[in-house]
């Protein structure tokens, strides 16, 4: 999941650079940004009346916790690194 929101952004990341080589200043792909948001939606099980991103995390939540609560680091780890 966050790892379609990181893939969501650096797309529009990517394509404003794009853009901005091109002097086309901050052109937008929204279409692209809900056609990952709706197959995020799919994926998740969890439609949504708005198609945003937020419901979709919002239905999911309970079972995303649930999840966080599986995992554990060893020792003085933060799960940024290995130590």
């Amino acid at each position: 999941m966050t790892t379609t929101k990181h893939r969501i952004r650096r797309d529009n990341a990517e394509f404003h650079k794009t853009t901005l080589r091109q002097n086309r200043g901050y052109a937008t792909e929204q279409g692209k940004v809900w056609a990952h948001v709706a197959d995020m939606s799919h994926q998740m099980a969890a439609p949504t009346m708005t198609g945003a991103m937020n419901d979709v995390l919002e239905q999911r939540e309970g079972s995303l916790e649930e999840y966080r609560k599986g995992i554990s680091l060893d020792g003085a780890g933060t799960g940024a690194a290995p130590t």
